[in-house]
This record gives C-alpha cells, sequence and structure tokens, in this order.
C-alpha cells in the first residue's frame, strides 16, 4: 500500500512538475472523446465487454512535453463491478523521432493499480507518409501481482494523410506480449485507423481498432477482435 502510494504521488508530481515548468511554451489542449462498443485492450484483450467512453485531457507544450489524464467507464465489466472505470494520468516528453513517459493506472478495486514505463523510437518518412517505429514498455503491478507485470515490444508502421478537411490515421504493428495482465506470452497483431473531418477547432469522425494471435503459449482467451466507435476531438 505504501509502495502504491508512494509511486502514484511521484508520479503526479512528475507530470505537476512538467506542466509547471513547461507554463511559458504552452501551446493547445486537445480534449478527446470516444464512444466504443468496447475496451479492446492494447494487447489485444477486451477489458470491458459493453459500450464505454473514453475520455482524455491533453495538455502539449513547444519543447515536446505532454501531461495527459484519461478516463474510460462503462456500465459492467468483467472486474465485478456494475461500473466499471480506469483512469490514467501521464506524462511524456517527444521529438520527431523520439518518446518516453511514464503511466499510473488506477484499476477498478477489484485489481491493483498499474505502473507503465515507456519508449518509442521513430524513422523518418520513409515513403508517402509512412514511418516505422519501435516501442519498449513495462507493466508493473503496485500491490501484488494482480493484474501481472510484464512487457510488451513493438514493431510496426504509421501514417497520417490529409485530403481537404479530412485526416486519415492509421497504425499496423506486431507486438510481443511477455504476460503482462495475466495473458499468457505471445505474439499479436494489431491495427488501427480514424478517419476525422476538420470543423476547425472541433473534428469528428470514426475509428477502428483490431487485434488477432499470432502465436499464443497458451490459450488464454485472446482471439480475433475488433471494436469500432465515434471520435470527436477538440483543440483549443
Amino acid at each position: 500500500m505504501k509502495l502504491n502510494k508512494l509511486v502514484f504521488i511521484l508520479v503526479l508530481a512528475i507530470v505537476a512538475g512538467i506542466t509547471v515548468n513547461s507554463a511559458s511554451a504552452q501551446t493547445n489542449y486537445t480534449v478527446t472523446t470516444k464512444l466504443i462498443d468496447k475496451y479492446l485492450g492494447s494487447n489485444g484483450g477486451v477489458f470491458f465487454d459493453g459500450p464505454v467512453v473514453q475520455s482524455d485531457v491533453l495538455r502539449c507544450f513547444e519543447n515536446g512535453i505532454c501531461a495527459n489524464l484519461w478516463v474510460s467507464r462503462g456500465d459492467r465489466g468483467q472486474w465485478g463491478e456494475e461500473t466499471d472505470s480506469e483512469v490514467d494520468i501521464n506524462g511524456e516528453w517527444s521529438d520527431e523521432n523520439f518518446n518516453v513517459g511514464i503511466l499510473y493506472i488506477f484499476s477498478p478495486p477489484s485489481a491493483s493499480n498499474v505502473l507503465n514505463l515507456y519508449a518509442t523510437a521513430t524513422t523518418d518518412e520513409l515513403v508517402g507518409g509512412v514511418r516505422a517505429y519501435f516501442k519498449l514498455e513495462h507493466y508493473l503491478a503496485m500491490e501484488g501481482n494482480d493484474p501481472g507485470r510484464g512487457s510488451f515490444t513493438h514493431l510496426g508502421l504509421k501514417g497520417d494523410r490529409t485530403l481537404g478537411n479530412f485526416n486519415f490515421g492509421w497504425t499496423v504493428e506486431v507486438f510481443y506480449d511477455t504476460g503482462a495482465f495475466g495473458f499468457s506470452d505471445g505474439t499479436l497483431a494489431a491495427a488501427k485507423a480514424t478517419l476525422l473531418y476538420d470543423f476547425g477547432q472541433l473534428s469528428l469522425g470514426p475509428m477502428i481498432k483490431a487485434t488477432t494471435p499470432i502465436h499464443i503459449a497458451n490459450d488464454d482467451g485472446r482471439e480475433f477482435d475488433y471494436a469500432v466507435g465515434l471520435v470527436s476531438q477538440f483543440t483549443f
């Protein structure tokens, strides 16, 4: 319990510190809300099998530092509560080719809070706006080992194209999961796409994400699955 509180205070101090220290280089706030048919995790696991609203407030600065608050909420879920909620706080630094960050996840009461450390390296544009990336991340349970700790190694491609008022963003990747969140170790593939129409400060459009196992050491219930939804994004 003490470790849980100490780590949370440390992450909060880091996020608050970089926000205060970067105030003079402020660029914008971005508020994003997604209405999705299920909470399909980035590891291919379904963390909430029902409609969810996921919202975040992102504040970024000219020096590449960002602070983020993210909330996911649904009416029922696998954690055993009538309502499933998750709250994340995040601080990171990025430039054109590198990204490092720290994320603290407030899990539903039946599971431990989780600390996530991550780093990403991205190439310059290869062709047609396409870039390759390599990402490492580690998840650590703050109390006991539920959900289980583990790491992910990602290798993928991403792109972003604008045509008139439309913006199309996508990622395709293969990743190795050492067994985080109590799942088996294995290799999976994932893809995500968003098509937004820009009204000025407000953008709206559909999204889809999908994951599928390539090889799972032990059957853990993960299979081909996808989630679809609507996205609104307001920048000011």
